[in-house]
């Protein structure tokens, strides 16, 4: 069972290089293995050449690795940690700095709602977290991962039906109830950025009435869905 969830994590980073999100190797996927472990990528390495035996294994109780790899875990493994400490749901969390999702969060504004592309995703805007604190410095990652589980909390955002968030200044994070969401969700977020970005630029004279964009959620998020197969 071990090294099937850690052929998860390698062809998931993987396809979060092959659908052009993780230039530079900016971007991490971890997945969740039980309840306190997780796989995460290594530090810097080139996702094409990651093998069985190179992810980190991470406890999320300490935040050690406890698998006999070489290579260091991603940097941003606590913010990680953080997230599925707080969310047992969560198997799986992705982050990376995609163009238009980035720029987004540069400019430390949400992405509106502004169609039904966003709307069979998101109920609301797509939301963002404030810059850390100068005194949260000394722990960045991990008070990343805190600031945005308190974001989570606070706003009584729903992790299953809000699959992803920006972090100002940063990047985008998503997650996902399953071991692929979080990849499929990255992409997602950077593809309505990318409308929301064009859409602006074009002219929005008015945002969808939440009456369609409502009807657009609840077809494909609620307990009467009716969208996808049975």
């Amino acid at each position: 069972m071990s090294k099937t969830i850690e052929k998860i994590c390698i062809s998931e980073n993987q396809r979060l290089s092959k659908f052009g999100l993780s230039e530079h190797s900016f971007g991490n996927v971890s997945i969740r293995f039980n309840k306190i472990l997780f796989y995460i990528k290594p530090s810097g390495i080139d996702v094409k050449k990651l093998k069985l035996g190179n992810c980190p294994l991470i406890d999320i109780n300490s935040g050690k690795v406890v698998n006999n790899s070489k290579f260091k875990p991603s940097v941003d493994t606590p913010t990680h940690l953080e997230i599925y400490k707080k969310f047992d749901s969560i198997k799986s969390i992705s982050h990376c700095h995609s163009l238009f999702a980035t720029a987004w969060a540069q400019s430390s504004k949400p992405i509106p709602l502004l169609g039904t592309t966003h709307a069979d995703f998101w109920r609301n805007e797509i939301p963002i977290v404030k810059h850390l604190k100068k005194k949260q410095m000394t722990k960045y990652e991990q008070n990343t991962g805190k600031v945005i589980c308190k974001k989570i909390i606070n706003n009584n955002i729903d992790v299953k039906t809000c699959p992803g968030i920006l972090v100002s200044g940063h990047a985008q994070f998503s997650w996902g109830t399953t071991y692929k969401k979080a990849v499929n969700n990255s992409n997602l977020i950077e593809y309505v950025a990318e409308l929301a970005f064009l859409s602006l630029n074009i002219g929005v004279k008015k945002k969808i009435p939440s009456h369609i964009s409502n009807f657009h959620f609840d077809r494909k998020n609620s307990k009467k869905k009716y969208y996808v197969q049975k």
